[in-house]
């Protein structure tokens, strides 16, 4: 991971690293399966989170992308 930047909040030493994302079709293609089976997986656990009250944004965000065809795909 690249360098972390340390502030300080009082006497406290807090860590702001850098960011680093895959899109979940890298998932679905690390984990060997169908990119439609994990996007059905991430809905379901949303539902899960929503119900509860839990931020998913914290995890991942919701995303779309245009295919060769000019369509908007997750």
């Amino acid at each position: 991971m690249n360098e972390a930047q340390k502030y300080f909040y009082g006497n406290k030493n807090i860590e702001n690293q850098i960011e680093q994302k895959l899109d979940s079709r890298e998932v679905a293609e690390m984990m060997e399966m169908q990119h439609s089976d994990l996007l059905s997986k991430i809905d379901k656990i949303n539902k899960d989170f929503s119900q509860r009250k839990i931020p998913f944004t914290k995890y991942w965000e919701d995303s779309t992308y245009l295919d060769k065809q000019n369509k908007s795909r997750r």
